[in-house]
C-alpha cells in the first residue's frame, strides 16, 4: 500500500468531518508548502520525507473532489463533469511534464544543483 492510499481513508473521513468546502483548500495549501519546501532538500532522507509529505497531502485530493461535486450535481449530471475533471487532469499532467523538464535544465542557476 503506498502512502497515496493509505492517506484516502483519513482525508475522508476529516472531509466528512469538517466539510470539503475546508478540507480541500487545508489539504492543497498543505501540499504546495511541502512542494515549495523541495528547495532546501539536502539528501536522500529529505527527499524520501518530503516525497511521503506529499503523497499524504495529495492522497485524498481526487475523493475529496468527487465527493464535493456530488453535493453540487444530479446523478445525471456528475457523470459529465467527472470527465471534464479528469480530462483537465490529463491535460495538466501533460503540461507539468514539459514544466518539469524545463527545470530540470536549469541546472547551476543561483548556485543551485539542477533537480
Amino acid at each position: 500500500m503506498t502512502p497515496k492510499q493509505f492517506a484516502e481513508l483519513p482525508h475522508q473521513f476529516i472531509s466528512k468531518k469538517l466539510g470539503p468546502d475546508i478540507w480541500l483548500p487545508f489539504s492543497l495549501t498543505m501540499a504546495s508548502i511541502v512542494a515549495a519546501s523541495q528547495f532546501w532538500l539536502t539528501g536522500r532522507t529529505s527527499f524520501l520525507v518530503t516525497r511521503c509529505l506529499l503523497a499524504f497531502w495529495h492522497g485524498g485530493f481526487i475523493p475529496d473532489t468527487i465527493l464535493y461535486l456530488s453535493y453540487w450535481y444530479t446523478k445525471f449530471e456528475l457523470p459529465i463533469r467527472l470527465g471534464f475533471f479528469w480530462v483537465i487532469l490529463t491535460v495538466t499532467a501533460l503540461v507539468s511534464s514539459f514544466l518539469a523538464v524545463g527545470l530540470l535544465e536549469m541546472r547551476g542557476i543561483a548556485g543551485k544543483a539542477g533537480w
